[in-house]
């Protein structure tokens, strides 16, 4: 069993890669700039510590609701880490 803080980590690395496995499936989630280009490191560190870790500690994880809810209500299904490091996701 892997625990809580190794899967973090492990996901952080594929993070910074912009590129994460979805489950069991096997399919491939990317993440894109909004011109389609690869993220640098810099868009994934806004992206994930600054838009998700950070901004939902500063709100007591209000911004993680938030970002839910626009994923699933909004045409363009993309989170406020998304909006603040200029991104979308994309599966192959």
């Amino acid at each position: 069993m892997v625990h809580s803080h190794e899967r973090d980590i492990s996901y952080a690395c594929t993070s910074l890669l912009g590129r994460v496995h979805a489950g069991e499936t096997g399919d491939e989630i990317r993440v894109r700039k909004m011109d389609g280009s690869t993220v640098s490191l810099l868009d994934m560190f806004i992206r994930d510590f600054i838009g998700k870790v950070l901004l939902g500690a500063l709100t007591f994880g209000v911004t993680t609701f938030v970002s839910m809810i626009m994923v699933l209500v909004m045409k363009e299904r993309r989170a406020i880490h998304d909006y603040m490091a200029g991104t979308y996701v994309h599966s192959d």
